[in-house]
């Protein structure tokens, strides 16, 4: 869903989602920052055992765990209009 300046598409599993936001440009400034997030609807826990996990995975690998957002094709064509829309302004 584009409002503005933002974009929320839900992933096709329905337990993440994706989230762009572009700031509002500055007279001065030529070039506004994007703000990129993976929003996890699923990893809540405050658990011991899960933050030991995640821990674990970093020592393990030295990477956090990584979700990611599966989009279908009717997402990445309104991404793609997203994208484009905000580099015309």
């Amino acid at each position: 869903m584009i409002n503005k300046n933002r974009l929320h598409l839900e992933c096709s599993c329905l337990s993440h989602a994706l989230h762009i936001d572009k700031e509002e440009s500055v007279e001065n400034d030529p070039c506004p920052m994007w703000y990129v997030s993976i929003w996890l609807r699923g990893h809540s826990s405050k658990r011991w055992k899960y933050r030991w996990g995640q821990f674990w995975q970093i020592l393990k690998t030295g990477e956090p765990y990584g979700d990611e957002v599966v989009l279908e094709k009717k997402d990445l064509l309104e991404l793609q209009e997203y994208i484009k829309k905000q580099l015309e302004n």
